[in-house]
């Protein structure tokens, strides 16, 4: 008897239909993102790739410290200690 009484109250609720229009929603979004994705040129997403590596004015520049410390081997290197003579 109980489980009639709760298939007929949630069987003619309205809020069973909120679910199914968020899992639509997301869906749409999904696919649409999806394929806006793969039809992207290869010239947008290369650029788009770069654009944490450039300043406000477009120009890609390198941590210049990072690229010293790397060519003379010290960036692995513990740091020398002092020498008190």
């Amino acid at each position: 008897m109980i489980g009639w009484l709760v298939k007929e109250f949630f069987g003619q609720s309205p809020m069973l239909a909120l679910p199914k229009i968020a899992l639509i929603i997301f869906l749409v979004v999904f696919v649409a993102i999806t394929i806006r994705t793969l039809l992207m040129k290869r010239s947008d997403v290369e650029r788009q790739a770069r654009l944490p590596l450039e300043d406000d004015d477009g120009v890609i520049r390198r941590d210049s410290t990072r690229e010293q410390r790397a060519g003379d081997g010290s960036a692995m290197a513990p740091p020398k200690e002092a020498s008190h003579a």
